[in-house]
C-alpha cells in the first residue's frame, strides 16, 4: 500500500506495510514488528482525548483538564487532536503546526514540547535529554505553574513559526 512516499511522511500504518515490502522473505522479523509497535498496524480510529485519559484515575483525569483547560485558554486557536497510538493528546497551531501534547501517565501527566530543546526555560521546569522533545512532569496541581507553562506555550510557538534551525554533525543548534 505504498505510495511512493517515505514511511514517515505518512500514518505509521503505512510504515507497517513498507517494512512488509522491505522485509518481505523475512515474516518472523514483521511478526516482531507487530508486537513490538502494534499500533503500526491499526488503522487511525475516532480517537477523542476523553477516550484517552479512559482508564486512568480520577487524579490523574483532573490534572490532565486542567492542563487542557490551561492550554487553550493561552493558545485558543489550537486545534487538538488523539492520538492513541502515542497515548496523547496533542495540540497543533495553524501557522506553528505541532507544538505541545499531554501525555497521561499511570501517576501524573507529561506536558511535551515538539520543539522543546529550543524553548527559554528560566523556571527549569522543562525535563528530558532527546534531541528535540522537552516535558513538565504534572504530579500534582501545585506542579502546574500556570504562568511559567504559558511563556512555554508562546515560546513554543514563536519557534514553531521560525524555520526550523540548521543542525550540525553532532545534533546541536550552532
Amino acid at each position: 500500500m505504498l505510495t511512493g512516499q517515505c514511511p514517515h511522511c505518512q500514518p505509521r500504518y503505512f510504515a507497517l506495510d513498507f517494512w512488509k515490502k522491505m522485509l518481505h522473505d523475512k515474516p518472523a522479523l514483521i511478526e516482531a514488528i507487530e508486537t513490538l509497535e502494534p499500533s503500526m498496524s491499526q488503522r487511525p480510529s475516532n480517537a477523542t482525548p476523553e477516550s484517552i485519559l479512559a482508564g486512568h484515575t480520577a487524579e490523574v483525569k483532573a490534572l490532565a483538564q486542567s492542563l487542557r483547560k490551561l492550554v487553550k485558554k493561552t493558545i485558543p486557536e489550537a486545534i487538538v487532536k488523539a492520538y492513541p497510538g502515542w497515548h496523547g493528546i496533542g495540540y497543533r497551531h495553524p501557522e506553528s503546526g505541532y507544538f505541545c501534547a499531554i501525555f497521561p501517565q499511570h501517576d501524573g501527566v507529561k506536558l511535551g514540547f515538539e520543539r522543546g530543546v529550543l524553548l527559554p526555560d528560566p523556571d527549569q521546569l522543562l525535563e528530558g535529554a532527546g534531541r528535540q522533545v522537552r516535558y513538565v512532569n504534572v504530579n500534582s496541581r501545585r506542579d502546574i505553574r500556570e504562568e511559567a507553562i504559558k511563556k512555554l506555550l508562546h515560546a513554543a510557538i514563536y519557534y514553531g513559526r521560525r524555520k526550523s534551525p540548521r543542525r550540525t554533525r553532532s545534533g546541536g543548534v550552532p
